[in-house]
C-alpha cells in the first residue's frame, strides 16, 4: 500500500516517531516498518516471558523449600547438640553408615572414664566388671564411696589418693549421667533420627535446587537477552517497554500504565468484598435453615443435600470471619497500612470465592427445589385453607386454647404460607430482622 508524504507523516508524529523522510513513504512509511517490527519481537519476546515466569516460580518453589529444610536442620541440630553433648566427641567415630546406636553410644563416656580410673588401680583390677556399677547405676543402688574406698584399697603405688579421687567422682558423673539417659533412650533416639531426617532432606532440596537452576537457565537468559535488544529497539524512537499483568507493551515514556485496569485490587477492596460474601453466604444459611424447620416436606428431596451445604458454607463464613476479626482495627474499611502477615491478598481472594460458591451452592439448590413444587391454585388453596382453619378451630375447643395456631399448607407443608416463595420472603425478613439487632 503506498502512501502520500502527509499520511506518512500525520502517521509518524501519531506514534511520537517524528516526521518520515519522504523518500522512505514511497513503498512504506518508516513508522510502518517500526511498528511491523515492534510487532513480531514483542510476539516473540512475550513467548519467552511465558517461559521465563514459570522458570522464575520453579525456582522461587525450590528457594522455598531450601531455606524451610535449612530452619529445620539448624532447629533439629540445635535439639540434637543440646541432648547429646555428652556424647559429641564419640558421634562420628562410633557412626556406622552414616547411624549411631544411641543404646550403644550413651555407655560410652562410662567406659572412657572407667578406662582412665583403671589405669591408676593395680593390673587385673576391672572398673565395670559384669556390669555390676552400670546395672546399680540404673537400679539407684550405686555408691560412690564404695567404689571409692575400693579404688583406694588398689591404687598402684605411684598414683596418688587425690589422682584416685577425682576419677572416681568422674566415672561416678558418668554413671549417674548414663541411669538418666538409659531410660530416655527411645527419647534420645527420636532426637537423634530427627537431626538425620532434617540433614537429608536439606541436601536432597540443595540438590533439587541446583537441578532446577540448571533447567532454568536458558528460558531466563534468553527473555533477558530478548528484553534488552527489545528496549534498545524501543529506545532509537524514544519509546520504552513496559512490563505489566498482561505481558510486555511498548509505549512512550509519558504514557499511563496500559494494563491498569487489569492492576491487582486492593486489599481494602478485598476486605470489603469479603464482608458482602460474608453476609451473603450467612443470609443464604439461615434460608436453608428456615426451610428445613419450617418447610421440612417442601424440601424433603434435597435434605441431605442442603444440610451437607449448610456445612460447607459453615466451614467458609467461619473462617471468613477469623480473617475478618484479625484484620479489625487494622483495616476499618478506610486506607491504611494493611497488616498483610495477618491475612494475604491471596488469602483474602481464596476466602471471597469460597464464600461466594458457598451461597450460590445453596440458592441455587433452593431454586431448583422450587421449579419441582407442585401448582396449588386459587381455589384448592382456598379450600385448604377453610379445612385447616376448620381443623384448628375443632382443636381450639378440644385444648380451650386462647390463641389460634397457624395451619398447615396440606399440599406443600409449608406453615401459613402458600408455597415455597412465601418461606423464603419470610426468611428474608427473618435475616433483615436479625441484621439489625
Amino acid at each position: 500500500m503506498k502512501m502520500n508524504k502527509l499520511a506518512a507523516g500525520a502517521l509518524a508524529l501519531a506514534l511520537g516517531l517524528g516526521a518520515v523522510a519522504p523518500a522512505v513513504a514511497a513503498e512504506h512509511s518508516g513508522a510502518e516498518l517500526v511498528l511491523e517490527k515492534y510487532k513480531e519481537e514483542l510476539k516473540e519476546v512475550n513467548k519467552k516471558r511465558v517461559k521465563y515466569l514459570d522458570a522464575t516460580e520453579k525456582r522461587a518453589v525450590v528457594d522455598k523449600a531450601v531455606k524451610e529444610a535449612e530452619a529445620e536442620l539448624a532447629a533439629a541440630k540445635a535439639a540434637y547438640e543440646a541432648q547429646f553433648k555428652p556424647y559429641l566427641q564419640y558421634m562420628d567415630s562410633e557412626a556406622t553408615n552414616g547411624v549411631i546406636d544411641v543404646k550403644g553410644l550413651v555407655r560410652k563416656p562410662v567406659d572412657a572414664a572407667a578406662l582412665k580410673l583403671q589405669g591408676l588401680l593395680e593390673d587385673g583390677k576391672i572398673v565395670n566388671y559384669n556390669d555390676v556399677n552400670l546395672n546399680a547405676a540404673v537400679a539407684g543402688t550405686y555408691d560412690k564411696a564404695e567404689t571409692l574406698k575400693w579404688a583406694l584399697e588398689n591404687k598402684k603405688e605411684t598414683a596418688t589418693a587425690e589422682e584416685v579421687t577425682a576419677e572416681v567422682e568422674r566415672f561416678s558423673n558418668a554413671l549417674a549421667q548414663y541411669a538418666k539417659d538409659v531410660k530416655e533412650t527411645s527419647r534420645l533416639q527420636s532426637v537423634y533420627q530427627r537431626y538425620l531426617t532434617a540433614q537429608y532432606a536439606y541436601d536432597e532440596a540443595k540438590v533439587r535446587q541446583a537441578e532446577v537452576y540448571a533447567d532454568t537457565k536458558d528460558a531466563i537468559e534468553a527473555y533477558d537477552k530478548a528484553f534488552d535488544e527489545l528496549s534498545k529497539l524501543a529506545g532509537q524512537y524514544g519509546l520504552v517497554v513496559q512490563v505489566g499483568n498482561n505481558g510486555l507493551q511498548i509505549v512512550k515514556p509519558e504514557d499511563d500504565k496500559v494494563n491498569a485496569p487489569d492492576a491487582e485490587k486492593s486489599k481494602e477492596e478485598l476486605v470489603k468484598e469479603l464482608k458482602a460474601a460474608a453476609d451473603d453466604n450467612r443470609a443464604a444459611i439461615k434460608s436453608a435453615e428456615f426451610l428445613l424447620e419450617n418447610a421440612p416436606k417442601s424440601v424433603a428431596k434435597v435434605k441431605d443435600k442442603l444440610e451437607a451445604q449448610i456445612v460447607t458454607a459453615k466451614a467458609a463464613l467461619a473462617k471468613a470471619e477469623a480473617a475478618l476479626e484479625k484484620l479489625e482495627g487494622k483495616v476499618a474499611l478506610v486506607a491504611t497500612a494493611y497488616a498483610d502477615e495477618d491475612v494475604s491478598v491471596d488469602e483474602l481472594e481464596s476466602l471471597i470465592k469460597e464464600n461466594e460458591d458457598a451461597a450460590n451452592a445453596i440458592n441455587e439448590t433452593i431454586k431448583e427445589n422450587e421449579k419441582d413444587q407442585p401448582e396449588v391454585d386459587d381455589e384448592e388453596e382456598e379450600e385448604d385453607k377453610k379445612e385447616e382453619d376448620k381443623k384448628e378451630e375443632d382443636k381450639k375447643e378440644e385444648e380451650k386454647a386462647p390463641a389460634k395456631k397457624p395451619g398447615n399448607n396440606a399440599r406443600t407443608g409449608i406453615a401459613g404460607v402458600a408455597g415455597v416463595a412465601g418461606i423464603l420472603a419470610a426468611a428474608s425478613v427473618a435475616y433483615a430482622a436479625s441484621k439489625r439487632d
